[in-house]
């Protein structure tokens, strides 16, 4: 089975990810990050966890159950924050940058971890990300 991949829904009606996304600017650095962002959910998709090279994903410290992706563009370090579902199901709740060795927002993980809880107690819904429409 493979994995599949979501994110967060806004009152927008559009999904974390895709907000982020149509915010980067300049076009030509958007156009960047959704290309790697593809790939590595390509890449993804059809491995085991465990076959998941760490300089893709690690698992944040004081977090039980939020990840981190990681990318870098154009020298920014992009950190999407994320969480497992049930049944192979990657859950994007929060994009982040990473400076330093400080995520911007700092409160990152902490808002990541809460908008978890929302969605596991059903206050939050989640829409599938459709891997091949990021580009």
């Amino acid at each position: 089975m493979s994995w599949r991949f979501y994110e967060m829904a806004l009152p927008t009606s559009c999904g974390v990810l895709t907000t982020w996304l149509a915010g980067i600017q300049p076009r030509k650095r958007q156009t960047k990050v959704r290309e790697k962002l593809k790939a590595r959910l390509q890449g993804m998709q059809t491995l085991n966890q465990g076959e998941w090279p760490t300089t893709w994903t690690k698992k944040l410290e004081g977090f039980r159950r939020i990840f981190e992706m990681r990318f870098e563009v154009m020298n920014v370090q992009y950190r999407p924050l994320f969480f497992f579902g049930v049944e192979q199901q990657v859950i994007f709740v929060f994009p982040a940058l990473e400076i330093g060795d400080d995520f911007k927002p700092p409160d990152a993980p902490e808002r990541a971890d809460a908008r978890r809880q929302s969605i596991i107690a059903g206050r939050t819904k989640t829409y599938e990300i459709d891997i091949f429409s990021l580009v």
